[in-house]
């Protein structure tokens, strides 16, 4: 029995990390749920011997409370969701990779007389406090010599509710994700004033990686396997993410197309590159000065040396 158990140990040792433990991952809805739902779908982490827990939030903020709270190993997600967690708790979250991007837009109705930012002096904008949507904004409407504060009305409305809230005239202008733009300017034949890259990122817990960095190299690759199966069977992909989000497949397609990781047959780095370390600085900066953070997050603790 003694022999039997030693064997079995020596057996488990020499498993890689990835074979020992499971990894549990969470990811929100949206596009940033994207290649972690066909990474899922496709079974591409359990064929390179990794066994992943996945878990879907509806939303954001619970996701990254359950990540505060130990629930999960890994995340996927934003910078602003990531600079308010990092100054609360910092320290503990580590950028493995970045997962590209897709954008979020500031659109008006068809007929509104509003053709760029500085026309939106005195209107009401409708956005999610909050969202790396709201600081791209702030910052945006500074810089066409708005100030924020007394120029225009933000009003704070939740994603759901803002096509309704461009529909319905509650607001003069909404700022709003992807695939929504897209489905907006089909539907309602809304206009696009401004677009930004809504810059995606892949969490670890600093404790987890430190114990298990296997496992996160092997996350990293399995993800790449995801981009490679994207490319492959787009519409295969199309079809599996459009049933998560409740869109038509061909709108996904089109959307995908806006991710570099995904679109272009020349750009496949995933990890973390000098662009990423540089968006992510400027972003924390930009997340203080603008009062979304209370405490500043030196950006150089959110990688690895």
């Amino acid at each position: 029995m003694t022999r039997l158990l030693a064997l079995a140990v020596t057996l488990f040792l020499a498993l890689p990390a990835a074979a020992q433990d499971k990894l549990r991952l969470g990811y929100p809805a949206g596009m940033n749920g994207q290649i972690v739902t066909i990474l899922e779908k496709a079974n591409l982490a359990a064929a390179r011997g990794q066994e992943v827990e996945y878990t879907f939030f509806q939303n954001g903020p619970p996701m990254m409370e359950a990540f505060a709270a130990g629930q999960l190993d890994v995340a996927v997600t934003s910078l602003m969701p990531l600079a308010t967690f990092a100054a609360r708790l910092p320290g503990q979250a580590v950028i493995v990779s970045g997962l590209g991007h897709s954008s979020y837009a500031l659109l008006v109705k068809a007929a509104s007389p509003v053709a760029k930012l500085a026309d939106l002096k005195g209107k009401r904008i409708a956005v999610s406090f909050g969202s790396d949507s709201h600081l791209d904004l702030l910052a945006s409407l500074a810089e066409a010599g708005l100030d924020p504060k007394t120029d225009v009305e933000l009003l704070n409305i939740q994603p759901a509710e803002l096509p309704v809230a461009l529909e319905k005239d509650h607001a003069d202008a909404i700022v709003i994700r992807q695939p929504q733009v897209l489905r907006l300017q089909q539907s309602q034949g809304a206009r696009l004033i401004k677009s930004w890259p809504h810059t995606y990122v892949v969490l670890a817990r600093a404790a987890y990686l430190e114990k298990h960095p296997d496992a996160i190299r092997s996350l990293t690759g399995a993800l790449a396997d995801s981009v490679a199966y994207i490319r492959a069977r787009p519409e295969q992909a199309a079809e599996w993410f459009g049933e998560k989000l409740r869109v038509d497949a061909a709108t996904v397609r089109q959307v995908s197309a806006e991710n570099p990781l995904i679109a272009s047959p020349h750009y496949y780095q995933l990890g973390v590159t000098p662009d990423l370390r540089a968006v992510t600085a400027r972003w924390m900066t930009e997340a203080h000065k603008w009062g979304l953070i209370k405490s500043p997050v030196d950006a150089g603790r959110l990688f690895l040396p």
